[in-house]
């Protein structure tokens, strides 16, 4: 007796037809078949061209990004051909020009560079200590120490406390009406918290930036005066002074500034990925960037 794999169907006048058997292909359809030979496969057509365009489009990608790196390099080492290139006396003329009828609270004066480096390059960061300090610092201490807290009061601070304070800078009793933060190793455990309130304004104290430690006094001595420094997006700006300042501070502080920069750009340059110094300009609030050779 004939076994047929499919059962017959009838035509509308009652006849039977039988229908072809399926394959046993037909039910692994569109599925690989599994090699048990232990072979490799052999990858499709389709998955060979999506292969060769995935390559296409990354070399395309890295011959923009190395065409790019190129042009900045020479706009580099172009960087004292800008039409706007004065030197520090005419630049700071111009600057207190633009500056007349404001108070000097609002006349910054910025240095800033232009930082050339390949994609994926970390960015730089550092500190500078100014021979003309801009503003004084207001210090905030934190500590369980009573002698560690006295011996902060002594040194200038002017906010010292411990859980106390904790409690009220996390409930917003007490402003942040301060802009340097330290604290000594038995306190930092229950400082976690505060990283939401310190951290955005960058004074959360941490040993790795030097302001957690057991001597308050010595810490904030060495700190004192200090101005931290990132690159953001390509370009690096520190505050030298305001109107306030004669011209021959703000050039000491644009040399400290320069020294400090050109110091971490050094380092990079042994790495996989050196940085370098492109276009460097000065500036107020109200004026143009004036491009000048620091």
């Amino acid at each position: 007796m004939l076994r047929l794999t499919h059962a017959a169907k009838l035509t509308a006048g009652g006849v039977a037809q039988s229908v072809r058997p399926l394959s046993t292909s037909a039910v692994a359809l569109g599925k690989k078949k599994k090699d048990t030979s232990g072979a490799v496969n052999q990858p499709s057509y389709k998955e060979l061209v999506i292969r060769r365009e995935k390559e296409r489009l990354r070399e395309i990608t890295q011959r923009k990004e190395r065409a790019k790196f190129a042009q900045q390099m020479r706009k580099a080492r172009d960087r004292l051909s800008h039409p706007l290139l004065m030197d520090f006396p005419l630049a700071l003329r111009y600057i207190r020009a633009m500056e007349v009828g404001w108070p000097s609270s609002s006349t910054s004066i910025v240095v800033s560079w232009s930082i050339v480096a390949k994609k994926g390059t970390n960015g730089i960061t550092g500190t500078v200590r100014l021979p003309k300090a801009i503003g004084s610092d207001t210090i905030c201490v934190i500590t369980s120490n009573e002698a560690q807290a006295q011996a902060a009061k002594e040194a200038g601070a002017s906010l010292v406390g411990g859980q106390e304070l904790i409690d009220d800078l996390l409930s917003g009793k007490q402003p942040l009406d301060f802009n340097k933060c330290y604290a000594t190793p038995e306190i930092i455990g229950k400082m976690g918290r505060l990283g939401r309130v310190l951290g955005p304004k960058g004074m959360m104290p941490s040993a790795k930036k030097g302001t957690v430690g057991n001597d308050v006094a010595e810490i904030i001595a060495s700190t004192s005066g200090v101005m931290p420094f990132r690159e953001s997006a390509g370009c690096l700006s520190i505050k030298v002074g305001d109107a306030s300042f004669t011209d021959t501070e703000i050039v000491e502080n644009i040399a400290a500034a320069s020294r400090a920069v050109r110091e971490q750009i050094a380092k990079t340059r042994d790495t996989a990925k050196p940085s370098s110094l492109a276009r460097t300009t000065l500036r107020s609030f109200h004026s143009p960037a004036i491009t000048i050779d620091a």
